[in-house]
């Protein structure tokens, strides 16, 4: 039963485009990995194209 729940839910969200693109959390195929992937490849055009581009990471893993 839960599983036909899963299987409609999912249904739903991808059929209204409920998620966005720019979502990686908790998603099907996508990570922290394409998040930061994704992340880097629209630095990369900045700076190509001329443009500022100023990145600041922060840990809070241990705060």
């Amino acid at each position: 039963m839960e599983k036909m729940v899963l299987e409609r839910i999912e249904a739903h969200l991808g059929d209204k485009a409920v998620i966005g693109p720019s979502q990686h959390g908790f998603v099907k195929g996508r990570s922290c990995l394409t998040n930061l992937i994704s992340f880097y490849d629209k630095i990369i055009r900045m700076v190509d194209q001329g443009k500022p581009a100023d990145v600041i990471f922060l840990d809070f893993s241990k705060a």
